[in-house]
């Protein structure tokens, strides 16, 4: 519903160079800029995040253990919602042995790994259906009603509680551990924001699948506390504190050579 790649700009600049710091010699990041809810709705955004990732993959010389996926908030919902249908189309594929399934002639193969911020996992944001989402918290921008009427206009009544627009909907865990990321997901989110309960329930879901995860609670920030601190944090040096985590994260698992 709200922002663009500009407004992530020098968030975007500061991760390129943090990543050039921790060692990688020709590091690249692409902002994919999809069409904001309502001028378009589900399934727009994540036929345009497939063709994003597709694009990525070839720039990577087709070799998916170069790339990171990374996203915050809806984003991260799109980013989930994108794994999900890959990995559903995998096993479209499988089972029509080999033949061409809802008009895509490939399913590209899984991220290395995947950066979550913050992730929207349920868009079911009423509090009464959904008691992983805390009630409005004065520490956090976000509040539930907001939240209830953009999953509305990006997803509908129709698609709202069903998978993949929904990816916390998402029951199937062998769906979920053929879309997870091969060194799995890095996920960090605030302990004052609204989504706390839907980031830290994920990474229990996941690691009860056998996904690997890490996780990184901020302890009294709000909602995407590593972006929003670029604009709210009361020191230059906290301005990237969380995403000097983040690059540490990615350091971990993809090799700077």
């Amino acid at each position: 519903m709200l922002g663009s790649a500009w407004f992530y700009l020098e968030f975007l600049l500061e991760w390129w160079a943090l990543l050039g710091d921790a060692g990688y010699r020709n590091p690249a990041v692409f902002a994919l800029e999809y069409t904001l809810a309502p001028d378009a709705r589900y399934p727009a955004q994540i036929h345009e995040a497939a063709a994003a990732y597709q694009h990525v993959l070839h720039v990577a010389g087709n070799d998916p253990r170069r790339v990171c996926i990374g996203a915050d908030s809806a984003g991260a919902t799109l980013a989930l919602s994108l794994m999900l249908v890959l990995a559903q189309l995998r096993r479209c594929r499988r089972a029509s042995s080999g033949r061409q399934v809802s008009g895509a002639k490939i399913s590209p193969p899984n991220p290395e790994l995947a950066v979550l911020i913050s992730p929207w996992t349920s868009l079911v944001t009423d509090h009464d259906h959904n008691p992983l989402h805390k009630h409005n918290d004065e520490h956090d921008y976000l509040d539930m009603l907001t939240l209830w009427r953009y999953a509305h206009q990006y997803a509908s009544s129709e698609h709202l509680h069903q998978a993949p627009a929904n990816p916390g909907a998402c029951c199937d865990d062998e769906l979920w551990r053929q879309a997870a990321p091969r060194r799995g997901f890095h996920v960090s989110w605030g302990s004052d924001e609204i989504l706390a309960g839907d980031a830290s329930d994920f990474v229990a879901r996941q690691r009860s699948r056998n996904i690997a995860v890490e996780d990184m609670q901020m302890a009294g920030r709000p909602h995407a506390w590593p972006v929003a601190s670029v604009f709210l944090a009361a020191s230059e040096d906290e301005r990237f504190e969380g995403l000097r985590e983040i690059v540490r994260a990615v350091s971990r698992h993809i090799p700077t050579r």
